[in-house]
């Protein structure tokens, strides 16, 4: 998990695991909740775009922030 969220694996393809991280997450809307995981639809994007290069990292960055 962490060589992949590392990019050590990228070989032509791209590879970023997203998982529940391994801490305690409030009880709250199921909404809230992913987002607080990063596992919403920004959260989702900004890591693919950060995947893709420093080119894309000031856009994660505004999905991230929810300004795109």
């Amino acid at each position: 998990h962490a060589l992949a969220g590392s990019g050590r694996f990228d070989r032509g393809l791209k590879f970023r695991p997203l998982a529940l991280p391994d801490r305690f997450i409030e009880q709250d809307a199921p909404a809230r909740m992913y987002a607080a995981a990063g596992l919403d639809a920004a959260g989702i994007a900004a890591t693919a775009l950060a995947a893709l290069g420093e080119g894309a990292a000031a856009e994660a960055e505004a999905l991230a922030a929810g300004r795109s």
